[in-house]
């Protein structure tokens, strides 16, 4: 499980929905979830949650996606399995690594010191 520590920057809040908008470094990471601790107010330094197998790179894409979080980063490490890859890369300082298959790893030449887009789906995110 990868985690960062951010400060919550914006809450909305629509009935049960809340979204969050938090930074950390020079970026920003959305999150949308159903249930959120009242003590959890602008400002509070939180850690959040992230699966690696839900995290997705994207390396030299130009185009638009629905992803509201797309953050900058560089990959540190690339271990190829027999299925599947641990791609280990570094976003603001903090380390998070995301699993893929070993097929999209091979095809998207993935290695150590490549500049990539680290993208995240803000409902697959979580204050822990």
């Amino acid at each position: 499980m990868n985690q960062l520590q951010a400060t919550i920057k914006t809450i909305k809040n629509i009935e049960n929905l809340h979204a969050l908008e938090l930074s950390f470094g020079k970026q920003c990471i959305h999150m949308l979830t159903l249930e959120l601790n009242p003590k959890f107010t602008t400002g509070s330094v939180v850690k959040i949650r992230v699966k690696s197998t839900d995290i997705a790179i994207a390396k030299e894409f130009l185009g638009e996606l629905s992803f509201s979080n797309q953050l900058d980063a560089q990959i540190t490490h690339v271990t190829n399995g027999e299925i599947l890859s641990s791609v280990r890369i570094e976003v603001e300082g903090f380390k998070l690594e995301s699993i893929v298959s070993k097929e999209a790893s091979l095809n998207m030449q993935l290695k150590k010191g490549d500049d990539i887009k680290v993208l995240i789906q803000a409902s697959e995110i979580s204050i822990c």
